[in-house]
């Protein structure tokens, strides 16, 4: 009588185990989508800042607004990354270029600010994160703006 109830027992482990491993394979699946999609955002997020700080530094070596924008659309050229992947980085807005006619107030310096944009588009789009920002396809849109002072070299 107790081997047939050591036999009932292990049977009955058997059949737990058929249910947990599926389950617990698709809550590794479910964990695996979500850490791409994060490399995503990671990635994307970082691309749009280089490119920013870039775009913003070069643009800040400029004499006057037209350079400035030539300056930063090579930066965001150079910049260009799998169109696969993502679109962009573009400029979002005007570039903004104060020198006060080259003579500033007291306390304050020139300054040029730049602002782009980068859209990346998510492997798993199905997958929602509460509170983000999503495209009608499921892609996710990052905006950056820098300011920096703008220098002459001579």
């Amino acid at each position: 009588m107790n081997q047939q109830k050591l036999l009932s027992i292990k049977q009955r482990v058997k059949g737990y185990l058929s249910f947990e491993i599926p389950a617990v394979s698709m809550l590794f699946l479910v964990f695996a989508f979500l850490s791409a999609d994060m490399g995503y955002v990671l990635y994307g997020a970082d691309f749009n800042d280089r490119a920013c700080r870039d775009a913003a530094r070069a643009a800040a070596q400029t004499t006057n607004l037209t350079d400035a924008i030539k300056k930063v659309n090579a930066v965001l050229q150079s910049h260009k990354g799998n169109a696969m992947v993502m679109s962009g980085p573009s400029l979002y807005g005007p570039v903004i270029y104060q020198d006060y006619g080259g003579s500033p107030p007291s306390q304050t310096s020139p300054f040029v600010t730049v602002t782009t944009t980068t859209t990346i588009n998510l492997p798993f789009s199905p997958i929602r994160f509460d509170g983000a920002t999503f495209g009608a396809n499921g892609n996710m849109s990052f905006t950056q703006s820098y300011t920096f002072p703008i220098v002459r070299f001579k």
